[in-house]
């Protein structure tokens, strides 16, 4: 499996792709406030909730708005799938823009954390905000920005390039089978909108496998659903010894854990996960 140093994406190269195909995005940030001060700095419009108390009693915004949404990994299940409800109605709603930023902990695993129905309403997982992050971003601009982004190219090869990976990451000896791995219905059209997005911040008309590949790593670890029980691990269907698959996962949770410490990167196991999909899938041409 690859090993090299993977990162969070930037909130700036997350944001406005998030404003224009109306996607929700998780912060790993302890301090809300960073989320605040960057929508503060780009002049963009936000409310931020201070509870999870009657969610479904929460008013609707029917202007353009950043929702921001602190520690939504303390939240309960049922609050949680409460929120997850009320973010797929917004996706819904007939506004200029709708964005909802949820801060969670470093120590955040999304499939242990939060509830499958939460998790989907996400696109992916970004790093905290840093002032380098800004981006030139008004509200005018997000509707161009749209057309803009739906003109970018997909090849029906780069397609079908992205529909082999996630047929990999759901069969994958680690992944979590009754869940198909993590990778919901939604995973092909978010993929395809993150490479789109990713062309375009390249100055491209067309996506390139290369995007693909980076798309994928911006997108699944999130959502990658892992077996936690060496017993669910499918090998042993076919007669592997389970003290050995016992054993190798157990190891690979431990070196997983040291890199995670070592690169500040908190998905690395299901970062090693995906390595292993993509150096086996032979790319688009």
């Amino acid at each position: 499996m690859d090993t090299s140093d993977p990162s969070l994406p930037p909130m700036g190269a997350a944001l406005p792709a998030s404003l224009a195909f109306r996607k929700n995005v998780v912060c790993y940030t302890s301090d809300a406030s960073t989320v605040v001060e960057f929508l503060q700095t780009l002049q963009l419009p936000y409310s931020i909730w201070d509870d999870y108390d009657c969610i479904e009693a929460k008013s609707k915004p029917e202007t353009g708005m950043v929702l921001v949404l602190p520690n939504v990994d303390k939240t309960l299940a049922l609050q949680q799938d409460k929120l997850a409800k009320y973010l797929q109605v917004m996706r819904s709603q007939d506004t200029p823009f709708f964005t909802a930023i949820a801060t969670v902990s470093p120590g955040f695993v999304p499939y242990a954390h939060m509830t499958a129905y939460l998790k989907r309403q996400f696109w992916f997982a970004c790093a905290e905000p840093r002032p380098q992050d800004l981006v030139e971003l008004s509200e005018d601009e997000i509707e161009p920005l749209k057309v803009t982004l739906r003109q970018v190219h997909v090849h029906p090869s780069v397609r079908r390039y992205v529909l082999d990976i996630i047929v990999h990451l759901r069969i994958h000896r680690f992944a979590k089978q009754a869940s198909g791995g993590g990778c919901s219905t939604r995973a092909l059209g978010d993929m395809l909108e993150l490479c789109q997005t990713l062309a375009l911040a390249q100055d491209r008309s067309f996506v390139i496998p290369d995007l693909v590949k980076l798309a994928s790593e911006w997108y699944f670890p999130f959502h990658l659903e892992l077996i936690q029980d060496p017993r669910h691990e499918i090998s042993l269907q076919f007669g592997s010894d389970p003290d050995l698959v016992t054993q190798l996962i157990d190891k690979l949770h431990s070196f997983s854990l040291q890199r995670t410490q070592e690169t500040q990167y908190p998905l690395y196991f299901q970062y090693m996960v995906l390595r292993d999909v993509l150096e086996k899938i032979v790319p688009a041409i």
